[in-house]
């Protein structure tokens, strides 16, 4: 990816530009020390001046947020921030709707909050000051003893980050809570910003460095010095990218922070840095009066033999490598190309008024939609595919072209949404909530309804993946969170089960049930994650650990398909990591319900992973005599021992409820056999767990069994030496009467009539 910069010759201004913003329509303002405002088309042509601007020089502006004027159909408002310390409120034709006294010398530096509803300055006085948007006064926010070169508000314009000197200090709006502040460079603060998406926090400053961190302020990305100041920076809407100028360059990053790479342009020090709202342009103010236009292309994206470029704004050249070859194919847009998808067999372009929908192979037949907003993220799945756009949220698409459903989310504000907190399968959405990042919550792909109470987790999450293949009630759900633990849950029951710790990134196979991380800088992979839900043990077992440290801090999971991982690392190098071929086989198998082969194929790996994980795979079908074999595979001779008395159990309820104790799900177990009416079954299932007070009263409430109760107590207090000390147990022993031959015969009646239930057999 790399930016494709376009500049005049001639200069419309005739001093040094000192800010450059958007208008919602994709026209460009900018505004010099020569007092004027001037007018760009998208193409980078001068479209004239706008007006004289009432101020000898202006610091900062910019136009309210494009969704609130749409959503109000309000008149288009843009602030000015200047030099005099003023700031002014002005209409798209240039005329000064309010004027006011802002800051004791220079207002230097002003931001829009994210909702559209205020405005927060930072003048050469050191204060931080928020305003209505209208302009009216709030609060004084913060007073610092330097000035505030630069802000940013948070994604939920609640907090405000800005430079205080080398610091940035967080502040929050609500008086009282706990401002964040820390040391973010060796020089002074030049540049900050917030991505509304992604929550990372960008800084430059004098010592040349641009750095990436987290909301609390951990770094995770800084640059080498270069040989200049950074002066500006600006994240992409989407969050995927970041814009970093220093005298004479702008440099094009991903959201790690890593360089996708640097341009030279004539335009002395770059003073600001503007994206377009769709995230295809920018713009850079330059001190020797040249406004530069730069347009991202060179984005890139494959499947197996089939990758797609963006060469121009307007065209993407596909390359399909095959044995005989390949071949390249070059498809042209009436309008510019925004996104760009691949994977499930299909490509999927987003231009900024349709979609194109194209089955691999079928370039010249694509299904296309119609959009009203700018496309900002594209997610797809096997069946079907999620597009999140400004002005309609959350779409899913067949890949027919048909709209499935638009799940609706209270309160969503769709451009503080991320790829990261998006996740799709075929019937399943998984959204981490943008108002509150702890919550994640699931939807019906086909009808767009939530999916019950959403999962809450104790620490903001910053990733969320589903897994591709399987019934729907198979759906598994992985979650990394801030503090970098993995977690996985089912998502019709919402049981989370922690996986492991200093994760940094998760994703799930294409084609069967296997989840791969990595964990302290290793590759991890998990062979099958649902074992936890069958016998917790098998899934420590039921993996692969790389040994070496070979991916380093900060490395990101891009594709997991057939037997290797794609692997993007910090500095933006992808390498392609072997995975074992053996599961992939296995499953395919399996599910071709070939047992006797799978167990060749287990015995041929010699590997103790795929032993586990066909003995998860063969409790979950009920193959008892296959999970007896991998049991022995792996040496279990306790779960050898268990699958034998588990064929000896006659019933089918009887032997759902042991299989569910064995997953630790004790209380599904006794309702299986409770709805079943096996009671004894139910009162031996809390003896065996010694739960003697709960025996004693499931006994009492059926009446039924009580002296077998008493009679195995005893037993037990007798083995183990020890008195009898339970009140309840007391008084029952001394008015039921305990006969052990009566009680033999009552328990193998109870066996036999289990026996002869309709169904009952013997695995």
């Amino acid at each position: 990816m790399r930016l494709k910069v376009k500049q005049r010759d001639m200069k419309v201004h005739q001093d040094l530009v000192s800010c450059v913003c958007w208008t919602p329509n994709g026209e460009l303002l900018s505004s010099s020390d020569d007092q004027t405002l001037q007018r760009w088309a998208g193409s980078g042509e001068p479209q004239g001046r706008v007006c004289q601007v009432p101020s000898p020089a202006t610091t900062s502006m910019e136009f309210q947020p494009s969704s609130v004027s749409q959503q109000q159909s309000a008149v288009e408002i843009f602030a000015l921030a200047t030099a005099d310390g003023k700031l002014l409120l002005m209409n798209r034709s240039g005329r000064v709707e309010k004027t006011v006294d802002a800051h004791k010398g220079a207002t230097i530096s002003m931001r829009w909050s994210n909702d559209g509803q205020a405005i927060c300055t930072g003048g050469e006085d050191g204060l931080v000051k928020v305003w209505s948007r209208v302009g009216m006064f709030r609060s004084t926010l913060a007073e610092s003893r330097r000035a505030v070169y630069a802000l940013a508000w948070s994604p939920d314009s609640g907090k405000v980050a800005y430079t205080s000197g080398k610091d940035i200090v967080i502040k929050p709006l609500q008086p009282g809570a706990k401002q964040t502040s820390w040391v973010a460079h060796d020089g002074i603060v030049l540049a900050v910003d917030w991505s509304s998406s992604s929550g990372l926090i960008a800084t430059g400053a004098e010592d040349g460095r641009y750095k990436v961190w987290d909301a609390v302020g951990r770094l995770i990305y800084q640059c080498a010095p270069a040989g200049s100041p950074v002066t500006a920076l600006r994240w992409a809407p989407s969050g995927a990218l970041l814009a970093v100028a220093t005298f004479n360059a702008v440099q094009l990053c991903d959201r790690s922070g890593w360089p996708h790479g640097r341009h030279r342009m004539d335009v002395g020090n770059v003073y600001s840095v503007a994206w377009t709202s769709d995230g295809t342009q920018l713009a850079c103010a330059g001190g020797n009066g040249h406004v530069a236009f730069a347009e991202v292309v060179g984005m890139c994206v494959e499947q197996g033999a089939v990758s797609a470029t963006l060469e121009s704004g307007r065209l993407v050249r596909v390359t399909e490598v095959d044995e005989s070859g390949g071949r390249e194919e070059e498809l042209e847009y009436r309008d510019r190309v925004v996104q760009l998808s691949l994977g499930a067999g299909h490509m999927v372009v987003a231009t900024t008024t349709q979609l194109y929908v194209y089955a691999a192979g079928s370039w010249a037949t694509p299904q296309i939609i119609d959009v009203k907003g700018i496309v900002t993220i594209i997610v797809q799945a096997e069946h079907c595919f999620l597009t999140v756009d400004h002005f309609a949220g959350l779409r899913l698409y067949g890949y027919d072209g048909r709209q499935l459903c638009q799940p609706r989310l209270t309160g969503l504000l769709p451009e503080l949404l991320s790829a990261h907190m998006l996740a799709l399968s075929s019937d399943t959405l998984a959204v981490v909530d943008p108002a509150n990042p702890k919550v994640v919550r699931l939807f019906d792909a086909s009808v767009g309804k939530e999916l019950g109470r959403p999962l809450e987790m104790l620490h903001d999450v910053r990733q969320v993946s589903l897994s591709q293949q399987g019934p729907a009630h198979g759906r598994m759900l992985s979650i990394v969170d801030a503090n970098g633990e993995l977690w996985v849950a089912r998502t019709t029951r919402r049981d989370m089960v922690k996986l492991a710790t200093v994760c940094t990134s998760s994703l799930w196979h294409d084609r069967y049930d296997a989840l791969a991380a990595v964990v302290d800088e290793r590759l991890t992979v998990w062979w099958r994650p649902a074992a936890l839900f069958v016998d917790r043990d098998l899934n420590a077992v039921a993996r692969h650990a790389r040994d070496d440290k070979s991916l380093g801090q900060g490395s990101e999971l891009v594709d997991f398909s057939g037997t290797r991982c794609s692997v993007r690392r910090q500095n933006g190098v992808n390498i392609a990591v072997g995975v074992p071929p053996f599961a992939g086989k296995l499953y395919a198998l399996v599910g071709a319900r070939q047992w006797h082969e799978a167990t060749r194929l287990a015995r041929f790996a010699n590997d103790r992973a795929m032993w586990a994980v066909l003995a998860s795979l063969a409790l979950e079908a009920r193959e008892l005599n296959v999970a007896e074999a991998a049991f022995a595979g792996l040496g279990r001779i306790d779960r050898v021992e268990f699958i034998q008395r588990l064929k000896k159990v006659p019933s089918d309820e009887g032997r759902a409820a042991e299989l569910a104790v064995l997953a630790r799900e004790i209380d599904k177990g006794e309702q299986i056999l409770l709805q079943a009416g096996l009671v004894y079954r139910a009162i031996e299932l809390r003896m065996s767990l010694f739960r003697w007070e709960e025996a004693l009263d499931l006994a009492l409430h059926h009446k039924t069994h009580i002296d077998t109760v008493l009679l195995r107590r005893a037993e037990f207090n007798r083995a183990a030496r020890l008195p009898e000390q339970s009140p309840k147990f007391i008084q029952y022993a001394e008015s039921v009467p305990i006969e052990p031959e009566a009680i033999e015969a009552k328990i193998q009646e109870e066996l036999e009539a289990e026996a002869a239930r309709p169904g009952a057999r013997f695995a």
